[in-house]
């Protein structure tokens, strides 16, 4: 995963991107707690319930 601000010029695609809908603050603090890109699975697993 390419962050769009390291992407470069060059036009978005759908496929390079993801709907984070309500969970995209709580993404944004995950990354900052880990001090990484956090990718899709990694996210999916941690909000994931249980």
């Amino acid at each position: 995963m390419v962050p769009l601000a390291e992407a470069g010029e060059r036009k978005t695609r759908l496929a390079d991107l993801a709907l984070l809908c309500a969970c995209h603050r709580l993404i944004h603090r995950v990354m900052v707690s880990k001090t990484r890109w956090v990718g899709l699975a990694e996210a999916r697993a941690l909000l994931a319930p249980g």
